[in-house]
C-alpha cells in the first residue's frame, strides 16, 4: 500500500492519478447520497475543481467541491 507522500507525489506529476483520485470521491459522495435516499435512481449533482499550491512547483493538490445536500428523482 502506498503511503501518503508517495500518492501526493504521483497525483502532482500524472493527470490520470489526479483523475482517477477526483473519480473516487465523486463516486464516494453520490453512493453515500444514494444509500441515505434508499435508492439508485437518484441523479447525484456535484462541482469539483483542482487548485495547486505551495512553492514554485505548486505539487501540492487541493480538491474543492460544492456537493447537493440531497438527490433528485425523474418522475
Amino acid at each position: 500500500m502506498r503511503s501518503v507522500l508517495e500518492s501526493r507525489r504521483l497525483a502532482a506529476f500524472r493527470a490520470e492519478v489526479t483523475a482517477a483520485m477526483r473519480r473516487i470521491f465523486i463516486d464516494e459522495s453520490a453512493r453515500v447520497q444514494e444509500h441515505a435516499a434508499a435508492t439508485s435512481d437518484a441523479q447525484h449533482r456535484e462541482v469539483t475543481f483542482l487548485q495547486r499550491f505551495g512553492g514554485s512547483l505548486n505539487l501540492n493538490l487541493q480538491c474543492h467541491a460544492i456537493v447537493s445536500d440531497g438527490v433528485r428523482f425523474e418522475e
